[in-house]
This record gives C-alpha cells, sequence and structure tokens, in this order.
C-alpha cells in the first residue's frame, strides 16, 4: 500500500480510485496492480490495529544509521558538534465514547471521561533546517505493576533509558519543554552524562526566579529582520528544582523573545 500511496501521489489512494473510475470507468489500481475490491480506511484500521506498533521500530533506527552511514547528519550538528534532540508529546486520538484498555483519562468540568492517546516522538532538529529526522516514539500507555496512569515525562525517561548507548554514540542535547523541567527528568539527564536544554517557566519555578530577583546581569540584545529582539543572560548558576535536594546548573542561559518568551535552563 505505501508504494501505491507514493505512485499516485494522494493522501488518501481509495478517494483517488474512486474519482478515476467514475471519470474514465477504471482505475489504476486494477490495471497496474491488479487490486479489484480496495479495502476503505476502516478495514486497513481494523487489520493493523492487531499490529504492535514496536514492529516498525526498526525501520526509524535503520534510517538513522543510514543517515550516519551517508553524513547526512553532520549538516545537522550544532553547538559543539552535537545533534539537538527535542522531546515533545503529542495526542493523536481523542474521543468522548471509543475507548480501549490502552486509553489514558481525563475527567472533563461537566464530569465526563474524556479517552486519549497520546506518544513522545523525539526528533532531530537544527537551526536553519527546515525538516527534521524522526526517531523511536515511546507511547504514553498503562505500565504493567503501575496503578498510576501512564505521563509523558514518565515515557520520556523510558525513553532515555532505552536510547541511552545511542544518544551517547551520536553526541546528543535533549530539548524539552517547561514539563521537562523538573528534578526526576533532570537527574536522569545527568546521570546519563546527557546535556540539555529545557523551559522553565516563572509560575512552575517559583524558587528560580527567587535567586536571580535583584541580580544585574549583562545582556546581549540582537534584532531579526522580522523585528524580532532576542536577548540572552548568563547566570552562573542555576536552580531547576522546588525540593530540598536541588540540583545546580552550570553554565545556564536565560533567553528570551521581547523578554516575553520563557528562559531556559540548559547544562
Amino acid at each position: 500500500m505505501r508504494e501505491r500511496v507514493f505512485f499516485t501521489q494522494t493522501p488518501s489512494f481509495l478517494a483517488y480510485q474512486r474519482l478515476m473510475e467514475g471519470s474514465k470507468g477504471k482505475s489504476n489500481a486494477q490495471s497496474l496492480f491488479g487490486v479489484h475490491r480496495i479495502p476503505c480506511d476502516h478495514q486497513i484500521r481494523d487489520l493493523l490495529d492487531a499490529v504492535s506498533p514496536e514492529h516498525l521500530f526498526p525501520v526509524f533506527e535503520e534510517i538513522l544509521q543510514v543517515l550516519e552511514a551517508q553524513g547526512q547528519l553532520e549538516d545537522f550538528r550544532c553547538l559543539g558538534d552535537s545533534l539537538l534532540v527535542a522531546l515533545d508529546g503529542t495526542e493523536y486520538f481523542s474521543s468522548d465514547k471509543i475507548h480501549c484498555p490502552h486509553c489514558s483519562t481525563r475527567t472533563q468540568k461537566s464530569g465526563k471521561t474524556h479517552y486519549f492517546h497520546s506518544v513522545v516522538t523525539p526528533v532531530i532538529v537544527c537551526p536553519g533546517q527546515n525538516h527534521v529526522i524522526p526517531l523511536v516514539p515511546e507511547f504514553i500507555v498503562p505500565q504493567d505493576g503501575h496503578d498510576k496512569q501512564d505521563c509523558e515525562n514518565a515515557a520520556a525517561k523510558r525513553w532515555l533509558s532505552r536510547q541511552e548507548q545511542c544518544l551517547r554514540a551520536l553526541n546528543v542535547k535533549v530539548l524539552g519543554d517547561d514539563l521537562y523541567c523538573h528534578q526526576p527528568l533532570c537527574q536522569q539527564f545527568l546521570e546519563q552524562q546527557l546535556n540539555f536544554i529545557v523551559v522553565c517557566r516563572p509560575e512552575s519555578h517559583t524558587t528560580l526566579y527567587e535567586h536571580l530577583e535583584g541580580i544585574e546581569l549583562p545582556t546581549l540584545t540582537t534584532k531579526k529582520w522580522t523585528g524580532l529582539v532576542k536577548s540572552r543572560k548568563p547566570i552562573p548558576t542555576a536552580i531547576s528544582t522546588e525540593s530540598p535536594s536541588k540540583i545546580a546548573m552550570r553554565p545556564c542561559w536565560l533567553t528570551g523573545a521581547n523578554l516575553l518568551s520563557p528562559p531556559l535552563m540548559a547544562r
């Protein structure tokens, strides 16, 4: 089916074949591929639902190995010849009625239960590149032996553990939003000897901002062609957790756009 979609250059193979059959009396699925009964989307989903996503993980790994062997990853290296891997979660299914044992749930204000599926999708990014390289994802699903619902942070920690050897070999810096800027995950970064850059918002890191209050820091300001002004403030030591056993980062850079964007925590 993948080859057929690439051949027709259309996102919906079935719709394209029906349109062709209606206008020309015959589709090229019949003439070229010998397919006389094209399965609908629901039938394809029914067939694929039984296939574990893990069966596709080797494809991600093989593509990454090929890109590295061909030297394609060099165009993505920056910040000390490292690869930037951005971690972020996304929902790919959502319903108030349809659900399965692997669904996550949230209770709405009305009291109704909302069901959804989500996944952490790591990608290699680079400033100036308009493409990204997707890596093996980590699905947010109920875990055996755990009473609490799975979450994005827990899934990110599992992914880091499973990909530890690969991340070290590639000299990776991990990027994340404010959700990742908490001690358990930062501690795992340190234990795995990974450099990282994470967002830390004032409302979720009050202790950090208390330490910064009143400190006069030099600021480097640059103006982009869009008119956006960016400022950077170097901080010798910063604190990234509200708990007593705090993690110190050296060095740390606060960056902002028009002084509205949240700062970053870096190691």
